[in-house]
């Protein structure tokens, strides 16, 4: 599991993932462009972090270890996710929606939800919706960002649930 590229429409394919690039082994939660860079990648993988490649894809940088702490991003994806989806706005900021690990009944929720406006240096924690959703293998979340004003929507297919936040 893990991470292939094609420089050459699909022709050929190259391991990125565990092969020195600084993107570890592993399965792979998420991956979007940047629309403001096209050259720019975001990756999630519970787990393991949140990943910024400026390159296509050549070389990453883990950039969940930007946001230490109890309720930060890196200690949620790390020690408390199932699942992890990135979406990213108009104006460039990268959003990050984790489902956390499940309780004693099997339920599992929205834990994490936070932007970052500068590509991942810096991240901000929004309020968490709580709301009801799967992780692995089932993967019932998404994840969307309207485009135009950075309204981020977060829904779980089963409960046919919706929820909008600004910021």
């Amino acid at each position: 599991m893990g991470l292939v590229r094609s420089t050459d429409a699909g022709a050929h394919w190259t391991r990125v993932s565990g092969s020195g690039t600084g993107l570890p082994a592993g399965a792979v939660d998420d991956l979007t462009e940047d629309i403001q860079n096209s050259s720019r990648l975001y990756l999630t993988s519970s787990g393991v972090g949140v990943f910024r490649s400026d390159d296509l894809g050549s070389h990453w940088l883990n950039i969940s270890r930007n946001d230490l702490g109890d309720t930060g991003l890196n200690n949620n994806i790390l020690n408390f996710s199932t699942a992890a989806k990135v979406r990213v706005a108009q104006d460039g900021r990268a959003f990050v929606g984790i489902v956390g690990t499940p309780n004693h009944d099997g339920s599992a929720f929205v834990s994490y939800v936070g932007f970052s406006s500068d590509g991942g240096a810096h991240w901000t924690a929004m309020d968490a919706p709580f709301l009801e959703a799967r992780g692995k293998p089932f993967f019932h979340f998404s994840l969307s960002v309207d485009r135009s004003n950075s309204i981020v929507r977060r829904s779980y297919a089963r409960a046919r649930a919706v929820q909008s936040l600004g910021c």
